[in-house]
């Protein structure tokens, strides 16, 4: 008899294998530092569908806070290097300097549509992520 599993959350079919990884795993996975993996995991828990997150003066003065850095230059330097690792990228940043994505091969809140919306492309050894507006730009077969 073949019992399927449901994630009471997403409704999602769940297999019988599967690789559990910790959170904090992810900060010795890419070498971060504990700032740079708390921002991380802050930004993966608030983050939109679609991995977009608003990092606006007002989000980031309450990461200040919540994570106890001295200052918002602290929190933006913790970012640039989050940039830097390629981890998370501004999506569209003459439209709206303070959006940000975070890369979906790592995390992705949404389902396999929204997934699909989002393009990684690898050129010059960097890594670009673009979020398609699904309203204004058609899929992509």
């Amino acid at each position: 008899m073949n019992i399927k599993k449901v994630d009471i959350e997403t409704g999602e079919l769940v297999g019988e294998k599967f690789a559990k990884m910790f959170y904090s795993d992810i900060g010795r996975l890419f070498n971060l530092s504990n700032s740079q993996t708390n921002l991380l995991l802050c930004m993966v828990r608030d983050c939109m569908y679609g991995n977009k997150i608003s990092m606006s003066p007002a989000r980031k003065k309450l990461y200040v806070k919540e994570l106890g850095l001295s200052s918002q230059n602290s929190l933006n330097n913790t970012l640039k290097a989050l940039e830097r690792a390629s981890i998370v990228q501004k999506s569209d940043p003459e439209d709206n300097p303070y959006r940000y994505v975070i890369d979906p091969n790592l995390f992705f809140k949404g389902n396999d549509y929204q997934h699909a919306a989002i393009l990684t492309t690898y050129s010059s050894g960097s890594r670009k992520v673009k979020v398609l507006d699904l309203d204004k730009e058609p899929m992509i077969p």
